[in-house]
């Protein structure tokens, strides 16, 4: 009889111990009636592991929904998530939400605004624009949580020799418009060997702490 209580004690410690876990991947999503994007994402979520529920209303009630959980209408998107607390708006990828389950903030959530080409859910990530996650603090302000370059940029960066990856600054920048273009037809024309030389310089020197910080 003894041994019986003892095994059931342990079982009950190890659904308790599971219990966080199990909840973490549990979400609740809020959608507009007809929403193939959502769908998508919601594809992308299943497939990092979570457990998402999705229910769909009417553009009044969801509107309604977002204002109740803290979303303003500038930071919004065509769905919102709740999952551990946190509300999660738009497309926001999987990693990220792990993230924040895991850093733990003390914030109402994270939003991607809009609904940004090729982030999850919303098309091919190498055709992407670029786009930011957010973190949606308590007080209403927003501060860069995640960055995504463009699509067009990670593949620049693949047909350059391995380890060259796509880095994000350590502090804001203004936007540059940059009117030298790589193309493989165009690898022999000096300027865009130059360009593409001086570019894996800076970054070899960077690397071996020999070039500017």
């Amino acid at each position: 009889m003894r041994s019986v209580r003892k095994l059931a004690f342990s079982s009950l410690m190890v659904l308790v111990a599971c219990a966080p876990a199990v909840a973490q991947t549990a979400m609740t999503i809020v959608s507009g009636e007809g929403c193939g994007c959502c769908k998508e994402w919601v594809k992308h979520l299943e497939a990092a592991g979570y457990k998402p529920a999705i229910s769909y209303v009417s553009a009044q009630a969801l509107n309604a929904h977002k204002h109740e959980v803290g979303i303003s209408l500038d930071l919004s998107s065509c769905h919102t998530g709740k999952i551990g607390g946190y509300v999660i708006e738009g497309h926001v990828p999987a990693k990220e939400i792990a993230r924040l389950l895991r850093e733990k903030p003390d914030a109402v959530g994270l939003t991607v605004p809009g609904m940004p080409y090729g982030s999850p859910g919303m098309g091919p990530a190498s055709e992407a624009e670029p786009y930011q996650v957010l973190l949606l603090k308590k007080d209403g302000t927003t501060s860069v949580y995640a960055s995504y370059p463009s699509g067009s940029l990670r593949r620049l960066a693949e047909q350059f020799e391995p380890g060259v990856q796509v880095l994000e600054p350590p502090h804001p920048t203004p936007g540059v418009q940059v009117g030298l273009l790589y193309h493989p037809d165009r690898a022999r024309d000096p300027a865009v060997r130059w360009f593409i030389d001086f570019t894996l310089g800076l970054l070899r020197n960077r690397e071996a702490g020999t070039g500017p910080g």
